[in-house]
């Protein structure tokens, strides 16, 4: 077995300590389909109405909130113990600001529905948040 000389253990490893140095970082991870809202939930949600919701399925009725304001289009949440709902947004700019949407959310918890409107206001970055 043919050993080293110490200079050459030196360059080893200052050329493997270099190496992971300059490897790019890894790509950001983008978030699942129904991964956990990232934000605080505010409006109705926010509000007794959500009180009727675990954790889980307020997160599950915020996304579907910033959902349909995003594409303009109704979107549904289901959770695992049967509670579910779905928003209906209006047209953007209709009577608030251009770059507002309202919406509304209805909510079946036990087989009773809750409804509740809100708006939803794009910002400079253009991103979706619940306003109201």
């Amino acid at each position: 077995m043919k050993r080293l000389g110490s200079g050459m253990v030196i360059l080893a490893a200052g050329l493997a300590v270099s190496a992971c140095m300059s490897s790019p970082a890894p790509a950001p991870v983008a978030a699942a389909p129904g991964a956990p809202v990232q934000r605080p939930i505010t409006g109705w949600l926010a509000t007794a109405a959500g009180d009727a919701l675990d954790a889980a399925d307020r997160e599950r009725a915020f996304a579907a909130q910033i959902s349909a304001a995003e594409t303009g289009q109704r979107a549904s949440w289901r959770s695992a113990k049967g509670h579910f709902g779905f928003v209906e947004p209006g047209p953007e700019g209709a009577g608030l600001s251009g770059t507002c949407r309202p919406f509304t959310h209805t909510i079946y918890v036990d087989g009773k529905a809750q409804r509740g409107t809100g708006s939803a206001c794009r910002s400079s970055t253009g991103v979706w948040d619940v306003v109201s």
